[in-house]
């Protein structure tokens, strides 16, 4: 048991020694004969929310393919929590990785609001295809969601599109604030919606 954290950074030094012995004795090929469980570093997994607990927030979404989905989306949001809280991955690939989650969540939110404005859609539309930030509008208007969280909406969208590979900024820097921003975006938007339902 650790009990201090001079002796949280040695045992800390003591694993990363170990993953690194691992990781030589393995080799950057990651033969066959080693792609085996009893080979594998485990993940603490109580780290991750349960399933159990997920699904029943979502208990405004009826359709079951679709609440499972997006269980299994915020499971792997924890995931990509645990590496960016837990190791040192850093410059170009932290960046990718955060990248990867703010469009997890973004997708998240886009199913929420697209099966929330399925319900809620305007009797009569003109339009063939209508908008994510027109949806959101609406459903602001019809106070199904609040200004704060059609803002935060707004921008995680923003930040979604701007993650294609064929739209990259390369000038723009992607930092930790942005995707706990997002997960909390989702949280937020999940939260509100349980308590209305």
């Amino acid at each position: 048991m650790i009990n201090s954290d001079k002796e949280l950074e040695e045992k800390i030094k003591n694993i990363n020694a170990s993953i690194l012995e691992v990781h030589k004795y393995i080799g950057s090929e990651d033969p066959d004969k080693y792609d085996n469980e009893k080979y594998m570093i485990g993940l603490p997994w109580d780290y991750l929310t349960e399933l159990k607990k997920i699904k029943k927030k979502l208990d405004f979404i009826e359709d079951a393919t679709i609440k499972k989905n997006i269980s299994d989306s915020l499971r792997l949001s924890d995931i990509y929590c645990w590496l960016l809280n837990r190791t040192n991955i850093s410059f170009d690939s932290r960046e990718m990785l955060i990248k990867h989650g703010i469009v997890l969540m973004g997708s998240v939110c886009e199913t929420i609001v697209e099966v929330l404005f399925e319900k809620n859609k305007p009797k009569v539309s003109f339009k063939k295809k209508i908008y994510f930030n027109e949806k959101i509008t609406h459903l602001k208007k019809i106070k199904k969601i609040t200004e704060q969280i059609k803002k935060d909406l707004i921008w995680l969208w923003d930040m979604r599109q701007g993650v294609h590979i064929f739209l990259m900024d390369s000038t723009k820097k992607y930092i930790d604030a942005d995707y706990s921003r997002a997960v909390i975006t989702a949280q937020n938007l999940i939260d509100h919606l349980k308590i209305k339902s």
